[in-house]
């Protein structure tokens, strides 16, 4: 993510490090802030990443569930879910979340 973010932002930022590409990013970064730099702001994407896969996965229990028992009062027990259906249950979680 820090080279990414680097790369993306690099010719709005007056004096800062010029990037090549990754390569040289990620090179340039160990050269003057060590391995660490790397690091830079990881806890910040740990922190919002753990509690949003908590609740992604939470949501989407819960929509299959419902959906499960919405398909089967009306197509029958012995059938399968659709694609779509996994599609859109993935879908609400991800916006719920």
């Amino acid at each position: 993510d820090l080279v990414k973010e680097r790369l993306q932002v690099q010719a709005s930022l007056q004096g800062a490090a010029s990037y090549k590409g990754s390569v040289h990013a990620i090179r340039t970064v160990i050269r003057a802030e060590g391995v660490r730099g790397i690091y830079r702001g990881y806890l910040a994407t740990l922190a919002s990443f753990g509690p949003f896969s908590g609740l992604y996965f939470l949501f989407y229990e819960e929509i299959k569930r419902s959906s499960e028992l919405l398909r089967r009062s009306r197509v029958g027990a012995d059938s399968e879910p659709s694609p779509h259906m996994a599609f859109v249950n993935g879908a609400g979680a991800g916006a719920l979340a």
